[in-house]
């Protein structure tokens, strides 16, 4: 199974320096493979378009190779994996690290599934003056196939990194999440 979407992401991005709130929007794209129903890679782009609002882009790049624990009726399953994650923040920060994650899916009748994803990045490069900075995603949604070969996806996604403890000087807090809706081909 090959799947390749781009789904419109209406975004918030928490700024480090002062927290405060921007929103934006953003197109996202992913590519998927599974091979023999056991082996997975994906990789996925999600850059959110602030510079209509005077603020740098984020940017994240993820690419992870999964393997199913099992699989169900209805191509159902649950996946476990390994990737890594590439993040470019405001004001030239950039941080990269090996992320862990699970995955699944469940057919809830016919066409219609739910589907869902988490992330846990524990050992990402240090940030300017910050160590230990650490990221975490969750994803989720339905999705319907209309046809044999299209998906059409509504859902949300949450990705924020944060180093240290809140109101500490070195610590860092910074976040997109929002909701998405989209659709793509499979082959």
């Amino acid at each position: 199974d090959s799947y390749a979407d781009t789904p419109w992401w209406d975004t918030s991005s928490q700024e480090p320096v002062d927290s405060s709130v921007i929103n934006s929007d953003a197109l996202y794209q992913y590519g998927e493979q599974w091979w023999n129903q056991k082996w997975g890679a994906r990789g996925a782009l999600y850059q959110s378009d602030s510079t209509g609002l005077d603020f740098d882009n984020n940017k994240h790049l993820a690419v992870d190779v999964k393997r199913r624990l099992f699989t169900m009726r209805g191509n159902s399953y649950l996946a476990v994996g390994l990737g890594w994650d590439d993040i470019e923040l405001p004001g030239d920060v950039t941080t990269s690290g090996m992320r862990l994650v699970a995955e699944g899916r469940y057919t809830v009748v016919g066409p219609a599934y739910l589907f869902g994803q988490a992330s846990f990045t524990p050992w990402l490069s240090e940030i300017e003056n910050i160590a230990g900075p650490n990221g975490k995603e969750i994803e989720f949604g339905l999705a319907v196939n209309p046809f044999p070969s299209m998906s059409l996806k509504a859902g949300y996604r949450n990705y924020w990194l944060d180093s240290g403890n809140p109101g500490d000087a070195t610590s860092y807090n910074s976040g997109n999440n929002g909701l998405f809706i989209g659709g793509g081909v499979s082959w």
